[in-house]
């Protein structure tokens, strides 16, 4: 005995209302019209059912494509609603075997589903989102000390070994830096340090741009940081000290020669402080076995060349 598949379980059919015997009379697959009377080709599930189909009878091959509306399907799980032509109402089409029954939406209640066994569930412990650590105190500025030699010393060497920054090629030692830092404070520049948790993580400071005395209101800046602190906030922080007291001593204009044209991070860094670029001297050194531009940016301070200075 044939018996038509469904794709899913179809539901148990509750009596029809009155209404449910009324003819209908849709256009079917096979382009005729008519309205079948006898339920007894179709399957126990529709049963009782007010049916349209073709005028022929249900046939016995289940390839045959029909249209069957069914009115009065109780509780019509999981199937996806569809427009049909039954009295403009939007219905949801099961598989009949390669046929199709129509379910009108008015007449359908939907159940929770159950939760798939598919389905993972990931337990969090804690505040949901990405973690940070704690964002770290700001390094403290404050004017260097001869206590902070060694460290000065240090940062610098590892600048001359390592990078462009400086074209010295050899490391000076402590006491030729004591002789520096000296001579920059007796000529009436600033020296800085910056330190966090008590240790030393940079310097700066600034010196004479050239020495002929017409020059005196220029000055050019130099800014180190430790290796391990250069995303600390050093760095800018030794910069802005620098031009805040450079600008109260009556200097109108501050230089940055910075050492090769890749130099992105001072680059950027002087950028962010207001510093614009007024040239460039390409391959001007020789070191690391290759050539070395100088990258020249300026910053006016105070009222820049807008006023004559005092002095």
């Amino acid at each position: 005995m044939w018996s038509p598949r469904l794709e899913r379980r179809a539901p148990d059919i509750r009596e029809a209302p009155p209404h449910a015997a009324e003819p209908r009379a849709p256009a079917c697959d096979c382009g005729s019209k008519g309205v079948a009377d006898d339920p007894d080709s179709l399957s126990d599930c529709f049963r009782g059912a007010s049916v349209s189909t073709c005028s022929t009878r249900q046939p016995k091959n289940p390839s045959a494509s029909t249209l069957i509306s069914v009115e009065n399907l109780a509780d019509p799980i999981g199937f996806e609603p569809t427009t049909s032509a039954f009295g403009g109402q939007r219905s949801i089409q099961l598989s009949y075997g390669s046929s199709h029954a129509a379910i009108p939406q008015a007449t359908r209640r939907r159940k929770p589903r159950a939760p798939s066994r598919n389905r993972h569930v990931i337990r969090l412990s804690g505040p949901i989102g990405r973690r940070h650590p704690p964002a770290k105190s700001a390094p403290t500025i404050r004017p260097s000390r001869d206590a902070d030699l060694p460290a000065i010393t240090a940062i610098y060497a590892h600048w001359v070994t390592h990078g462009l920054a400086s074209f010295e090629l050899d490391p000076p030692g402590q006491d030729e830096m004591a002789l520096r830092r000296a001579a920059v404070l007796a000529a009436g520049y600033p020296y800085f340090v910056a330190e966090h948790d008590g240790r030393v993580t940079g310097y700066a400071y600034a010196s004479a741009y050239r020495a002929r005395p017409a020059y005196r209101f220029a000055v050019e800046n130099s800014v180190y940081v430790a290796p391990g602190s250069t995303r600390d906030g050093a760095g800018a922080a030794l910069l802005d000290a620098l031009v805040a007291e450079c600008t109260n001593r009556g200097f109108r204009l501050m230089i940055a020669v910075i050492g090769d044209s890749a130099n992105a991070p001072s680059i950027g860094l002087h950028a962010r402080a207001g510093f614009a670029r007024a040239g460039l001297l390409p391959a001007v050194g020789w070191k690391h076995g290759r050539w070395v531009d100088s990258v020249l940016m300026t910053r006016p301070l105070g009222a820049g060349p807008a006023t004559p200075p005092a002095g």
